[in-house]
């Protein structure tokens, strides 16, 4: 992927303990539409990305994450999610037909720009172009 925004516009510290999913999910939401306002995101595909990473955040490394916003280029919005989770995959093995889960990351994955998936001693970042308005 391109550049990291050299600093995030916007951070939000948050535990899966503390806040439901939805109201989460609402909230990065509305954070985009306010604050982002003038650029071309595709806010449709952007909900399915945000609901996506987060359900994999609630369901795999419940616990504190940060979720980040910034500008990543003109007009290119980038969200950050990093949690203190377990390490996966990236690309997932194939999802089947027959056995539930592992659309969740390909979804996401090809609805945004971009979708980068990195690990450290304190978790899983994932950073993500946000797709643009057609």
């Amino acid at each position: 992927m391109g550049r990291t925004p050299q600093s995030w516009s916007y951070e939000l510290d948050l535990n899966t303990n503390d806040v439901p999913i939805r109201e989460v999910r609402r909230g990065v939401i509305a954070l985009l539409r306010e604050r982002f306002a003038g650029e071309a995101i595709d806010l449709a595909a952007t909900e399915a990305i945000v609901g996506e990473l987060l359900a994999n955040i609630y369901k795999y490394a419940p616990g504190r994450f940060v979720v980040r916003a910034g500008l990543h280029a003109p007009r290119t919005v980038a969200l950050e999610l990093r949690d203190e989770g377990p390490a996966f995959r990236f690309p997932p093995p194939a999802p089947t037909l027959t056995e539930p889960g592992g659309h969740g990351l390909l979804l996401a994955a090809a609805l945004a720009r971009e979708l980068r998936v990195a690990r450290d001693d304190r978790g899983n970042t994932i950073e993500v172009v946000l797709p643009e308005e057609s």
